[in-house]
Protein backbone atom coordinates (compact mmCIF):
# COMPACT_ATOMS: atom_id res chain seq x y z
CA UNK A 1 0.00 0.00 0.00
CA UNK A 2 1.15 3.22 -1.22
CA UNK A 3 0.72 5.03 2.27
CA UNK A 4 2.01 8.66 1.10
CA UNK A 5 -0.21 8.38 -2.10
CA UNK A 6 -3.27 7.83 0.19
CA UNK A 7 -1.95 10.83 2.64
CA UNK A 8 -1.45 13.14 -0.67
CA UNK A 9 -5.09 12.87 -1.58
CA UNK A 10 -6.07 13.08 2.06
CA UNK A 11 -4.25 16.58 2.14
CA UNK A 12 -2.17 15.10 5.31
CA UNK A 13 1.53 15.44 6.28
CA UNK A 14 2.97 12.90 7.72
CA UNK A 15 5.81 12.10 9.52
CA UNK A 16 8.02 8.67 8.94
CA UNK A 17 6.56 7.12 12.68
CA UNK A 18 3.17 7.74 11.23
CA UNK A 19 3.64 6.74 7.96
CA UNK A 20 4.72 3.43 9.24
CA UNK A 21 2.05 3.18 11.66
CA UNK A 22 -0.93 3.62 9.47
CA UNK A 23 0.38 1.26 6.55
CA UNK A 24 0.47 -1.15 9.67
CA UNK A 25 -3.20 -0.40 10.40
CA UNK A 26 -4.42 -0.01 6.51
CA UNK A 27 -2.87 -3.29 5.54
CA UNK A 28 -4.71 -4.60 8.64
CA UNK A 29 -8.21 -3.34 7.36
CA UNK A 30 -7.61 -4.34 4.16
CA UNK A 31 -7.05 -8.05 5.16
CA UNK A 32 -10.08 -7.71 7.31
CA UNK A 33 -11.61 -6.63 3.97
CA UNK A 34 -10.10 -9.61 2.52
CA UNK A 35 -12.02 -11.89 5.27
CA UNK A 36 -15.16 -10.38 4.51
CA UNK A 37 -14.87 -11.31 1.30
CA UNK A 38 -14.66 -15.11 2.05
CA UNK A 39 -18.67 -14.78 3.21
CA UNK A 40 -20.63 -16.61 1.28
CA UNK A 41 -23.78 -13.73 1.09
CA UNK A 42 -25.35 -15.98 -2.26
CA UNK A 43 -29.35 -15.48 -1.37
CA UNK A 44 -29.02 -12.23 1.15
CA UNK A 45 -30.68 -9.51 -0.48
CA UNK A 46 -28.45 -6.02 0.57
CA UNK A 47 -29.68 -3.39 1.87
CA UNK A 48 -29.14 0.14 2.04
CA UNK A 49 -29.83 0.31 5.90
CA UNK A 50 -31.41 -2.55 8.24
CA UNK A 51 -34.71 -0.72 8.92
CA UNK A 52 -37.32 0.47 6.58
CA UNK A 53 -37.52 3.64 5.66
CA UNK A 54 -40.90 5.03 4.63
CA UNK A 55 -40.29 8.02 2.07
CA UNK A 56 -41.75 11.14 3.41
CA UNK A 57 -42.42 12.99 0.39
CA UNK A 58 -45.49 14.57 -1.30
CA UNK A 59 -46.47 14.57 -4.47
CA UNK A 60 -45.06 17.61 -6.20
CA UNK A 61 -47.65 20.10 -7.13
CA UNK A 62 -46.89 22.97 -9.35
CA UNK A 63 -47.97 26.23 -8.25
CA UNK A 64 -48.99 29.57 -10.95
CA UNK A 65 -47.83 32.76 -8.44
CA UNK A 66 -49.06 36.19 -9.58
CA UNK A 67 -45.90 37.77 -7.79
CA UNK A 68 -43.44 36.62 -5.68
CA UNK A 69 -45.02 38.05 -2.20
CA UNK A 70 -47.78 35.71 -2.88
CA UNK A 71 -44.87 32.81 -2.96
CA UNK A 72 -42.95 33.89 -0.02
CA UNK A 73 -46.45 33.89 2.23
CA UNK A 74 -46.71 30.37 1.95
CA UNK A 75 -42.69 29.82 3.45
CA UNK A 76 -42.33 28.78 7.00
CA UNK A 77 -39.05 31.85 7.12
CA UNK A 78 -38.66 34.99 5.19
CA UNK A 79 -35.96 37.48 4.96
CA UNK A 80 -36.45 40.48 3.02
CA UNK A 81 -37.85 38.85 -0.52
CA UNK A 82 -36.16 35.60 0.26
CA UNK A 83 -36.80 32.33 1.33
CA UNK A 84 -34.81 31.88 4.29
CA UNK A 85 -33.05 27.95 4.97
CA UNK A 86 -31.25 26.54 7.79
CA UNK A 87 -27.18 26.61 6.36
CA UNK A 88 -26.33 23.56 5.34
CA UNK A 89 -22.87 22.30 6.24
Amino acid sequence: MDIENVATLARLSLSDEEKAQFKAQMSSILEYFEELNEINTEGVIPLVTPTEIVNPHREDIPNDWENASDALSVAPQVKGNLFQVPPVV
